[in-house]
């Protein structure tokens, strides 16, 4: 195959393969090597989405996001519209469409000022953050040069 494709090629057909290419791509349609294929990419993104929709419900949403744009860019779901047994097709549009509302936020705030848009920031940032008590009790430190004792607790006065 390789070898094929490094020849040089004689004219394409409409679809941009070769005649050669077209029949291997039809025979290993008719073997069901496509198929297995199409079962194969809806379970991916299958899981996918739905990772990216818990990612999104967990407040990552840059990384749904990420998510959304590559299942939307690469054009999954009008693939596997020409696999009719590959999965149940409507049930991944509608989660893919509920990631998109997920990751994508309906009210995005408009800033008036810098400082509003600053402390959009801060707010989101301090949602991240968790409020842990200091389990470390500071110690208190003798100046190494000084040359009198200290004396801690009841002590005695001398005579």
């Amino acid at each position: 195959m390789i070898q094929e494709l490094t020849k040089k090629r004689p004219a394409r057909v409409f679809t941009g393969l070769s005649a050669t290419a077209l029949g291997e791509l039809k025979t290993a349609f008719d073997s069901g090597k496509l198929q297995l294929f199409a079962s194969n990419l809806y379970l991916f993104t299958e899981l996918y989405v739905a990772r990216a929709r818990d990612l999104a419900r967990e407040n990552q949403k840059d990384a749904a996001r990420d998510w959304f744009r590559f299942f939307e860019n690469s054009s999954v779901c009008k693939i596997l519209e020409s696999f009719p047994n590959a999965g149940d097709l409507p049930f991944l549009k509608q989660n893919l469409k509920q990631l998109g509302l997920e990751c994508h936020p309906l009210d995005v705030p408009t800033f008036q000022t810098d400082l509003q848009a600053i402390r959009h920031a801060m707010a989101e940032i301090l949602t991240h953050v968790q409020n842990k008590p200091s389990t470390i009790e500071t110690v208190s430190r003798f100046n190494p040069c000084r040359s009198s004792h200290r004396h801690h607790g009841p002590v005695e006065p001398r005579q």
